[in-house]
């Protein structure tokens, strides 16, 4: 007789990250236009490594009623690549029309934001975490019989990520 409840579940091994974090991202991307969540995950794929760096999708706009000839906003942190961009527009229409399979984009709606990408700026300040004496005992025991310094160092830096008071920060 097979014995196995409705609440068991099957452990099918490691996920991937992505898988989980579609289900996270979808709704915010939602809330922007984007039906899927492909055209801002592969941007640099679509429209080229060049005009990628220098853009981002921020926002899709369709007709009432419709899901096809939006408008897409793009946010352009380079005032050359904005105008390349303008004249380029049936191009990349065309590009993101093949990437989706359908003319999903009609119109590109050229933003530029001053001041460059906001990640390539400066560096970004991340805060120091901190971990009690006994937490970091605890660590230490743990990684204890890791021969590879570097493998131990990453692993060190997750552990007190995981291990720190949020509220501190």
């Amino acid at each position: 007789m097979n014995r196995t409840s409705k609440y068991t579940k099957k452990y099918a091994g490691v996920n991937r990250l992505s898988a989980g974090l579609n289900a996270v991202t979808t709704p915010l991307f939602k809330k922007r236009g984007f039906a899927e969540n492909k055209i801002i995950t592969d941007w640099n794929y679509i429209v080229g490594k060049e005009l990628g760096n220098s853009s981002t999708p921020k926002r899709i706009t369709f007709n009432r009623d419709k899901k096809t000839d939006g408008t897409l906003t793009v946010e352009v942190y380079d005032s050359g690549i904005a105008m390349e961009m303008t004249y380029m527009e049936p191009v990349l229409i065309e590009k993101i029309s093949v990437y989706f399979g359908y003319r999903a984009i009609s119109r590109l709606k050229i933003m530029q934001r001053p001041g460059g990408q906001p990640h390539l700026d400066e560096e970004r300040k991340i805060p120091v975490r901190n971990i009690s004496d006994d937490k970091k005992k605890v660590l230490d025991n743990y990684l204890e019989d890791i021969d590879d310094a570097e493998l131990k160092e990453a692993l060190k830096s997750l552990g007190v990520g995981v291990m720190s008071d949020y509220s501190k920060l």
